[in-house]
């Protein structure tokens, strides 16, 4: 499936999560409040325009990064193989560097933490993309009770009220993203780096991951 990109607006967003939202999330879950850390605090944000993809990478697509440059397959495709029951899947097994490469050989990049969070949830400060209000046809969550609990992921664009205020799909609910930004300091001497990844994935199983903020 090849589809334009979305132009996202330069300007400010809310970004992240209060305190309070922590708490009366850690009180509900009963899990430790640590649990949110990284997801605070709520702040304003200001990012540039940019342009983002429509829908994840599909397993169609990353198999033309693969025939084109002798990368490595994804670990889940059998012998190496592209499924063909899920070609318009999102592609997943991959690390950072994987589609960093793919992002660079198809002449794009991996968006921001910011930017993801803006594509999600534009400006209104919303919790899911698709607004305030749980809604469990938006997304897949393996809770056991979610109609949409199919037990893999999804074609793209498959949910369709799961859509951001631009268009942007299955930001939660089918994968988890990986983002450009380091979530801690690089090691050099190991030439190793840990990346923020957005976006709750179809395994997941308690819905505060799928806020935009998580």
């Amino acid at each position: 499936m090849t589809e334009p990109m979305l132009y996202i607006p330069a300007g400010e967003f809310i970004m992240g999560m209060s305190e309070d939202e922590a708490a009366e999330l850690a009180r509900k879950y009963d899990i430790h409040p640590s649990a949110f850390a990284t997801w605070l605090p709520q702040r304003k944000a200001y990012v540039e325009a940019f342009l983002i993809d429509r829908y994840p990478v599909t397993n169609k697509q990353y198999k033309e990064f693969v025939d084109a440059t002798a990368h490595r397959p994804p670990q889940d495709w059998v012998d190496g193989t592209c499924p063909e029951a899920n070609a318009d899947h999102p592609v997943v097994a991959v690390n950072w560097n994987d589609a960093n490469a793919y992002a660079q050989w198809a002449g794009k990049c991996l968006p921001t933490e910011e930017e993801w969070e803006k594509a999600a949830r534009g400006t209104d400060g919303r919790t899911y993309p698709w607004g305030n209000d749980w809604d469990d046809e938006a997304c897949i969550i393996n809770d056991g009770t979610s109609p949409s609990l199919i037990g893999w992921t999804a074609p793209v664009g498959a949910l369709a009220k799961g859509s951001s205020p631009y268009g942007v799909m299955d930001m939660v609910g089918n994968v988890t993203e990986w983002t450009s930004t380091d979530s801690a300091p690089k090691e050099e001497k190991r030439n190793w780096a840990w990346y923020v990844v957005k976006g709750a994935a179809y395994i997941h199983t308690q819905r505060y991951n799928f806020r935009c903020a998580a």
